[in-house]
């Protein structure tokens, strides 16, 4: 733990706001990849310039998966990686390949403590994408939800992080309650697609309806799109207009 979350554990509850206030003066946040002192832009803390420059470069994103494409590929009906998928949701929104240091953050942001760094996310996902997250006019923000062991026994859901960064950017409303994951499930690692398909089917339920609703889905990886997909079908059958995902990193060859 750093000095400065040592100085914050250990004050009194009436100072800690006094003490965390001299902090953000005298010892500004630090990367929570690495640890650096932290870059601002715009007046929003949006990490050390170490580690942005890390994150892969994408020149051109598939318009149906999101997976990196060539300049010239047309992609309006999908990728090598998608064209022969079909889905229920309309789009990929995502950041960066699942490699290197975005690969570290997402595995980082699922452990205790990694919320800083789910936020270190959702603000890679919108420094890169934010043009194309306004333009779906989104009504609803919903996480990819967790079953509820799950939630007894993880530090957090990462997803439900990312997803309520990305609601305050959009000036919209997140809201974890209204998708359901009724049945625990293997994790989706290390099965093939078509066991994928199977494991979740009929997994996701949503709470109320949606009719009219122009939802964003939120995970913080999209591999296969098969857990993206069962949600999605699960807030069409609500009645969701329109569902496009948005995830930090998309996993090729995974």
């Amino acid at each position: 733990m750093d000095f400065r979350r040592s100085l914050q554990k250990f004050a009194l509850k009436p100072a800690r706001f006094l003490v965390v206030a001299g902090l953000d003066l005298l010892l500004p946040e630090n990367c929570p990849l690495c640890g650096c002192d932290l870059a601002i832009a715009d007046g929003n803390t949006v990490g050390c310039a170490h580690c942005l420059a890390r994150v892969p470069a994408v020149e051109r994103f598939c318009a149906r998966c999101s997976a990196p494409v060539g300049p010239h590929l047309n992609t309006v009906k999908g990728c090598g990686h998608c064209r022969n998928d079909r889905f229920a949701f309309d789009g990929v929104v995502a950041a960066a390949e699942y490699r290197d240091i975005m690969r570290d953050a997402v595995l980082a942001a699922k452990r205790a403590g990694g919320a800083a760094t789910a936020g270190w996310l959702a603000d890679r996902l919108w420094e890169r994408r934010s043009s194309e997250l306004l333009k779906l006019r989104i009504d609803l923000v919903v996480p990819v939800p967790q079953h509820w062991l799950r939630r007894v026994v993880a530090p957090h859901n990462s997803a439900e992080l990312i997803a309520r960064r990305l609601a305050t950017r959009l000036k919209t409303r997140s809201d974890r309650h209204i998708l359901v994951k009724r049945r625990r499930t293997p994790r989706q690692a290390g099965l093939i697609p078509s066991a994928r398909r199977k494991n979740l089917r009929s997994a996701f339920i949503a709470t109320r309806p949606l009719h009219g609703s122009r939802v964003l889905l939120v995970d913080d990886v999209l591999t296969t799109g098969t857990t993206a997909d069962r949600a999605a079908r699960a807030l069409r059958d609500a009645g969701a207009e329109h569902v496009s995902v948005a995830v930090a990193a998309r996993g090729i060859g995974v």
